[in-house]
C-alpha cells in the first residue's frame, strides 16, 4: 500500500512538473515536441477506457487481451510525460540550473530506473554543480576520448556509451555524431557475423537474437530480414518435424488418439500442409474404424451399452452418420428386447421357486402327518382312511372347485397379490379341508408375512 502511494505521489508530481514546464518552453528549446493537445486526446482515450467492463468482453482471452492493452496505453502515456519531464530537466540544465535538472532526473530515475537519458544528465549536473559550468567542456572532451580509446580497443558498448552521454549533453557535437554512427555500424556488423557464426554451426535461435540486434540498427536491412526469415523458417521446420516423429512414434505403439492429437500441433503451426492433413485424416479414419469395431464386438456379446458407447465415439470421429444411426438404433432395441427377456426368465424362475417351495410345504404337511413312517404306517392308513373316507366324503365336484380356487389363489400369488391369494386359498381349504395344495399355499403366506 505504501509503495503504491509513493508511485501515485510521484507520478502526480511529474504531471504536475510537466503541465508547468511544457507551455513555457514550447516555442523555444521544445518546438519539435508533440502538442499538449495531442497528449490530452490520449489520456482522455484512457479515461474512457477506463468506463468499460470487463464483464462485456465474452471470454477470458479477450479480457487478457483488453487489460494487456490497458497496461500498454497507461505505459506509453506515462513515457511520454517522462520525455517531457527530461526535456524541461536538460532545459535547466542548459540554463545553468543543475540542481533541479538533478533532481527532476532522479525523480524520473525513482519511475523508470532504465532511462539512460536522465541517468546521464543526473551524473553531469551533479558534476556541473560540483565543479561548476567552465567544466562542461572538459568533461565532454573526456567523454569523447574516453570513447574514442574504447572503440580502438574494439571496446564497442562501452564506446557507444561514452559517445551518447557527449551527445545527451551536447546533442550537435559532429565527431562524437560521427563517431557514434561509426560504432553503431561496427556493432551491427559484430552482431552479424556472430548470427553468420552461430547459424553455421546451426544455432538457429541464437543465430536470430544477434541478426535482429543488429537489425535494431540498421532498420532497413532487408538481407538481415531475410536471414532471419530463413533461420524462423528452419526452426519452424524442426519442429514440426519433431512433432510428426512424435506422431509416428504414438502411431507405431497403437495409440491413434495420442498420434492425432500431434498431428493437430502440426496443424497449428502449418494449417494448409496437403500431407500433414491427409495423415491426419488418415489416423482419424482408423480410429474411427477401431471405435466401429470395438462396438460391434460389445453388440456381438449382447453389451448392448457399451456398444452404443463406442458407435459414438466412431461417430465423433467421422465414421459415417447414416451408418451409425442405425447401429445405434438396433443396438437400443436389442438391449430393450433384452431386458424383456430377462424380467420374464426372472419372472419364471420367481414361478418356479414358488411351485418348488409348494412342494416343499406340502412334503413337510404329509410327513407332519405321518405318525411314524414305518414302524405305523399300516396302522395310521387303517385309522386315518376310514375317517377321511366317513368324516369328509369330499365329492369330486367339491375337489374340482377347491383345485379351481387355488389354481386362482396361485396366479394371484405369481402377480404380487398376497392378500387375494390367501382368500383363494382359504376358500379351497373350506369347500374341500383336504386340499393340501391349498393348505400348503397358506403355509407359504404365512411363513413370508408371519401371519
Amino acid at each position: 500500500m505504501k509503495t503504491c502511494m509513493k508511485n501515485f505521489t510521484l507520478f502526480s508530481l511529474l504531471l504536475t512538473l510537466a503541465t508547468g514546464f511544457a507551455f513555457a518552453e514550447v516555442q523555444t528549446e521544445f518546438a519539435h515536441a508533440r502538442d499538449v493537445r495531442e497528449s490530452g486526446r490520449e489520456m482522455g482515450i484512457m479515461l474512457d477506457l477506463q468506463k468499460i467492463s470487463l464483464g462485456t468482453l465474452p471470454s477470458t482471452e479477450n479480457k487478457k487481451q483488453y487489460l494487456t492493452t490497458m497496461m500498454l496505453e497507461k505505459q506509453k502515456v506515462l513515457n511520454f510525460t517522462l520525455q517531457n519531464i527530461y526535456e524541461n530537466a536538460y532545459s535547466m540544465y542548459k540554463r545553468g540550473d543543475y540542481q533541479r535538472a538533478y533532481e527532476m532526473c532522479i525523480t524520473i530515475l525513482s519511475i523508470d530506473p532504465n532511462f539512460k537519458q536522465a541517468e546521464t544528465l543526473a551524473k553531469m549536473a551533479s558534476r556541473m554543480g560540483t565543479y561548476g559550468t567552465t567544466s562542461e567542456t572538459k568533461i565532454i572532451n573526456q567523454k569523447y576520448r574516453e570513447g574514442l580509446m574504447f572503440y580502438n580497443t574494439a571496446r564497442l558498448a562501452e564506446a557507444k556509451r561514452s559517445f551518447q552521454e557527449v551527445l545527451v549533453i551536447k546533442p550537435r557535437h559532429a565527431k562524437a555524431n560521427y563517431w557514434m554512427k561509426k560504432t553503431n555500424k561496427e556493432i551491427a556488423k559484430e552482431y552479424e557475423r556472430r548470427g553468420n557464426e552461430a547459424f553455421k554451426n546451426e544455432n538457429y535461435e541464437e543465430s536470430i537474437t544477434h541478426w535482429y540486434n543488429a537489425l535494431l540498427i540498421r532498420e532497413k536491412d532487408s538481407r538481415l530480414v531475410n536471414k532471419i526469415a530463413k533461420s524462423e523458417k528452419i526452426i519452424q521446420k524442426q519442429k514440426i518435424n519433431d512433432i510428426l516423429t512424435q506422431a509416428v512414434q504414438y502411431y507405431n505403439e497403437g495409440d491413434l488418439v495420442s498420434s492425432h492429437k500431434e498431428f493437430g500441433k502440426a496443424l497449428a503451426i502449418q494449417p494448409e500442409d496437403k500431407q500433414i492433413l491427409r495423415l491426419s485424416k488418415q489416423v482419424g479414419e482408423e480410429v474411427s474404424k477401431n471405435y466401429f469395431a470395438t462396438a460391434e464386438n460389445y453388440y456381438s456379446s449382447n453389451h448392448y451399452t457399451k456398444a452404443i458407447t463406442n458407435y459414438e465415439y466412431a461417430l465423433k470421429w467421422g465414421f459415417d452418420k447414416k451408418i451409425i444411426s442405425g447401429k445405434v438404433k438396433q443396438a437400443k432395441y436389442e438391449r430393450a428386447e433384452l431386458i424383456k427377456r430377462r424380467e420374464t426368465i426372472a419372472k419364471k424362475e420367481r414361478e418356479k421357486k414358488f411351485e418348488e417351495d409348494l412342494v416343499a410345504q406340502k412334503t413337510a404337511t404329509l410327513e407332519e402327518a405321518t405318525l411314524e413312517e414305518e414302524l405305523y404306517e399300516e396302522e395310521i392308513e387303517e385309522i386315518i382312511v376310514p375317517i377321511i373316507v366317513d368324516e369328509k366324503k369330499v365329492s369330486d365336484v367339491a375337489r374340482e372347485a377347491s383345485q379351481n380356487l387355488y389354481k386362482e389363489g396361485l396366479r394371484h400369488f405369481n402377480d404380487g397379490d398376497f392378500e387375494k391369494a390367501k382368500e383363494k386359498f382359504l376358500e379351497a381349504v373350506k369347500v374341500d379341508s383336504g386340499n393340501i395344495d391349498a393348505q400348503a399355499g397358506l403355509e407359504r403366506i404365512k411363513s413370508v408375512f408371519g401371519e
